[in-house]
């Protein structure tokens, strides 16, 4: 088992990291402001469950496979970055309609599918299996597992958060207001990942 200073220095890495404004924090967001609480924390567990299969895959094959081949870390940026501004184009577009039947909640699947898309996630992921694995099977399964926990915690926090601020947000008006400001934010995180 690694030491306690290993440990100290992922948690607080995995923290930083996990709960900072991004793209799966802000749809986390959005998501509960609409009134999607279940589907929330359905969305956070294909989060987690996919930065953690992120972490592994880097970890084992990935790595390599972008060392051969350079191209294909740009063309995971430039598909990431294309799906955050069209995440962002909904957000800004949204009716703020509470009841909207449009609408459908961001469930497990989006969760798990949009940590491949997610230039934060795989930064956070590179970064963190560079640092912490090692080249050690057991380090990166440890680092795994507790950036998994503590990813899972952070997101849930977002979602404490939109049920504080759906307390506020019940009009339309505010609801728009409120996305409009989600997508902004998105598309600031988008300009500080490139």
């Amino acid at each position: 088992m690694p030491a306690w200073t290993w440990w100290a220095s992922v948690l607080s890495f995995a923290l930083a990291s996990s709960i900072s404004p991004g793209p799966v924090n802000l749809l986390t967001l959005s998501n509960t402001l609409s009134g999607y609480l279940n589907s929330s924390f359905r969305f956070i567990t294909g989060a987690t469950v996919g930065f953690m299969l992120q972490l592994l895959i880097l970890g084992t094959a990935l790595q390599p496979l972008l060392r051969a081949w350079p191209w294909l870390e740009t063309a995971l940026h430039i598909g990431g970055v294309l799906f955050l501004l069209w995440l962002a184009w909904l957000l800004w577009r949204d009716s703020g309609q509470l009841d909207d039947a449009r609408r459908r909640p961001a469930d497990w699947h989006t969760g798990l599918a949009l940590q491949w898309l997610n230039p934060k996630a795989y930064l956070a992921a590179a970064a963190a299996v560079g640092l912490y694995a090692g080249g050690s099977p057991q380090h990166l399964y440890w680092l795994t597992a507790a950036y998994g926990a503590v990813c899972w915690l952070s997101l849930a926090v977002w979602i404490g958060l939109g049920c504080l601020l759906r307390r506020h947000a019940q009009s339309p008006r505010r609801m728009r207001a409120l996305n409009r400001l989600l997508s902004v934010l998105l598309l600031l995180s988008i300009g500080l990942m490139l």
